[in-house]
């Protein structure tokens, strides 16, 4: 009969914490609802929410920058790819030869000539 006891036990410390797992991220959804909006346009009840939460708060802050430091970088990443694929392209423009090599390793390398139709 205790192992029963046991299981009702065990069976009533999971749904608390299911509960308590449930309600943290309605808070952290809450909150950072909260801090998408203007702050001039926050209520006290969500002001209230936000000083009691404040950890959570910071958590949220920190993944906003994080994310818009990887978004400028990626920007960044992209203008270098676009300037190198113009400077590229001016290049084989101007070229009359050029050699593509394509290769996963010194043994399997493969060579490409190309001769432009154009004289130069």
């Amino acid at each position: 009969m205790s192992s029963a006891g046991f299981r009702e036990k065990r069976k009533l410390a999971q749904k608390a914490e299911i509960l308590v797992k449930f309600e943290t991220k309605e808070r952290y959804n809450n909150i950072r609802q909260i801090l998408k909006k203007d702050p001039s346009l926050r209520n006290e009840e969500e002001l209230q929410l936000m000083a009691n939460s404040q950890e959570i708060v910071q958590e949220i802050q920190r993944r906003v920058q994080r994310q818009e430091l990887v978004k400028r970088r990626v920007e960044e990443v992209e203008k270098r790819i676009v300037a190198f694929v113009e400077r590229l392209f001016t290049v084989l423009l101007i070229s009359i030869f050029f050699i593509i090599l394509y290769h996963a390793g010194t043994r399997s390398a493969l060579c490409v000539k190309w001769k432009s139709d154009r004289t130069g």
